[in-house]
């Protein structure tokens, strides 16, 4: 049995705080991404995911626990931003030159 006490929702966190009876898997609905992290009671926590690619945490044990589920953009995501930012800025004062001319 779990007992949810708080959920608390921004952009680049997931915290919920909650009580186990017993020693288990935690199972959370929420579908894995890259640049995900995972938090148990503040240390980063190995984890795996179902078949639906959820997230699940094994070897619980009862008791007050935090999860805390972060975000954060992968590196290769902010370098193709500025890849397309380059690449868009080139193509502009190319244009620009053709028409001068």
């Amino acid at each position: 049995h779990i007992d949810i006490e708080s959920v608390t929702y921004r952009a680049d966190l997931v915290s919920l705080e909650f009580n186990l009876d017993r020693a288990c898997t935690v199972s959370l609905k929420f579908v894995y991404f890259p640049g995900i992290s995972v938090y148990v009671d503040g240390h980063k926590s190995d984890f795996h995911l179902d078949c639906f690619n959820f997230i699940e945490i094994d070897g619980l044990e009862p008791g007050d626990h935090t999860i805390d589920i972060k975000y954060a953009t992968p590196v290769i995501h902010y370098a193709g931003s500025v890849l397309s930012l380059l690449y868009l800025c080139s193509a502009l004062l190319f244009l620009k030159r053709s028409n001068t001319r």
